[in-house]
């Protein structure tokens, strides 16, 4: 996730003050959506380890998303968090489904200029729930 989100501002920056090429804001879109993944493949591993089984079936993403900040249950994401990370969510599902365009610069800017916050804060959620000690099993771990 550090690569994508340091070529991500660097790409940003170099965009200013005029918008970038079709090809830049395509990388763009890409790293975004490479951002995402990986904050999904943090929580898959988090999610096993602390005993609970991965969503399944077409909206498994979002259950993912769901099920890592589920109050009570040694939630990893506050809903700030999880709510943040799904307008990623959202976006890397235009991405790697096309819609037979490139998104536009405008549009994206937002998630660009946030991703350092956003995946920022996945971070230090992760690490604070990982200096809980041992996580919490479900009844079948």
């Amino acid at each position: 996730m550090e690569v994508a989100l340091s070529r991500l501002q660097a790409l940003a920056a170099g965009a200013q003050p005029c918008p970038p090429s079709q090809e830049a804001v395509a990388a763009a879109a890409l790293y975004l959506a490479n951002l995402y993944r990986g904050a999904e493949r943090l929580l898959e591993a988090l999610l096993r380890a602390r005993g609970t089984p991965l969503p399944s079936g077409p909206r498994w993403h979002a259950e993912l998303l769901q099920e890592a900040a589920e109050p009570g249950r040694s939630a990893v994401l506050d809903e700030r968090t999880a709510a943040r990370l799904k307008e990623y969510l959202g976006f890397r599902h235009v991405v790697l489904h096309g819609y037979a365009h490139t998104p536009s610069w405008e549009r994206m800017l937002p998630l660009v200029e946030d991703a350092p916050g956003v995946f920022g804060d996945l971070i230090a959620r992760v690490r604070a729930w990982l200096s809980q000690g041992e996580p919490e099993r479900g009844p079948d771990a």
